[in-house]
């Protein structure tokens, strides 16, 4: 009796699971299809030895991670397989098979879940829903994964064979094992990177999605920050103000750093004191199907900027109402391009507010400005003399 009221509550259970995966799709079957498509002929035109032979590529899943025997982290996908599936799948395995001049074959392997696992973590996707996901050709048992891999690559003649060794060697399951002792390998980590750069449409708008709960949900905590007391308190708000709105999960662990502690590059303890006079900087974005917002604020807690505070922040809040002025009227930037001329903006407006003495040089206050006010921590392996020459450059020319 007991067993046939939990049959019963786990079909329940499982069809209003799969409501809510159709419902959250952002991206088409069509463009999931288009997308491994797309790989086989980057791989071809960029590879001329393969532009004629058989093509495997082999994509893995992330794996699941325990802290305790029964206690996993909190699961985060492989963006490259996301990109190709869609799927949040842990521990599986993605193939695409193309003969020559032929359309490609996506096969999914995936661990089935047994009774017991479905009774303490709920049931998995069925075959269905992943090809209502994705629109894969075949969904087989993880169990079949190395002897259909070993016929295909071992038993079609000239076969080349592609994935990226940087995920797949991770685990010792017997596939890397396979896969190293075919020689005929060409690496796909960049021509997968060279798709992703182009977005879709469809990729646009959840990308828009992301950025609009990381700003709300931005908003809402810089609201109702007053008062708060510790800064633990205000990534308890982040993840709460995320999470109502839509997003998965934080983005990354936030950097909350009140007072001087917003000097340390990379803070992340997050669990000091704050005080009334403190200003508060908060590094942060949201996760939401599989792409990141990121947003860095700084406010007072006490919701009132003292007059030193109000002129750094109008300053550097210019700086970045010019910069947007100077993308939307310029083409063809390189990062390195709008980098330096923040800079010379920052320079430039701290002087008018009297940060630096007047008789500074101009080489000398574009490397203090670079200093005080860089994202310091992304160029931290840049000598001295290299980037000082740059600014140099950029001045004179």
């Amino acid at each position: 009796m007991i067993g046939g009221i939990c049959r019963c509550l786990r079909r329940i259970s499982s069809s209003s699971m799969a409501t809510v995966t159709t419902m959250k799709q952002g991206i088409s079957v069509a463009e999931y299809t288009q997308r491994r498509s797309n790989l086989i002929a980057k791989l071809r035109h960029a590879v001329p030895e393969i532009e004629n032979k058989p093509l495997v590529v082999v994509l893995r899943s992330a794996v699941r991670h325990f802290y305790a025997p029964d206690v996993p982290y909190p699961f985060h996908q492989c963006s490259y397989f996301r990109y190709f599936t869609g799927l949040n799948q842990p521990d599986a395995v993605l193939i695409i098979a193309a003969e020559a001049e032929q359309e490609p074959k996506s096969i999914l392997y995936i661990e089935e879940r047994s009774e017991k696992q479905e009774l303490w973590e709920g049931p998995g996707l069925t075959a269905n829903e992943i090809a209502n996901i994705c629109g894969l050709d075949e969904i087989k048992e993880r169990s079949q994964l190395i002897p259909d891999l070993q016929t295909l690559i071992f038993n079609t003649i000239g076969c080349i064979v592609s994935y990226d060794t940087t995920t797949l060697h991770t685990i010792r399951d017997g596939l890397p094992e396979v896969l190293s002792t075919y020689d005929k390998f060409v690496p796909v980590r960049e021509h997968i990177d060279a798709l992703r750069w182009i977005k879709s449409s469809a990729e646009q708008d959840l990308m828009r999605r992301t950025c609009s709960i990381g700003a709300h949900s931005m908003n809402a905590v810089i609201a109702k920050s007053r008062g708060i007391s510790n800064e633990n308190e205000i990534i308890g708000q982040l993840e709460l103000e995320v999470r109502r709105r839509g997003a998965a999960s934080l983005a990354y662990p936030p950097v909350v750093a009140a007072g001087n502690r917003a000097n340390i590059i990379h803070y992340l303890d997050a669990n000091k004191a704050i005080n009334d006079s403190d200003t508060i900087l908060v590094d942060a974005g949201c996760e939401y199907e599989g792409y990141s917002s990121d947003i860095t604020r700084v406010f007072p807690v006490s919701g009132h900027f003292n007059v030193p505070q109000r002129a750094i922040y109008d300053a550097l809040n210019d700086v970045q109402s010019r910069l947007l002025d100077y993308l939307r009227q310029t083409e063809s930037l390189r990062l390195n391009e709008i980098y330096l001329t923040m800079i010379e903006y920052i320079a430039r407006n701290c002087s008018e507010i009297g940060m630096f003495t007047s008789n500074i040089g101009v080489e000398e206050l574009l490397h203090v400005s670079s200093l005080l006010f860089s994202n310091f921590h992304k160029f931290y392996l840049i000598r001295y003399n290299q980037y000082f020459n740059l600014f140099i450059s950029f001045m004179s020319i």
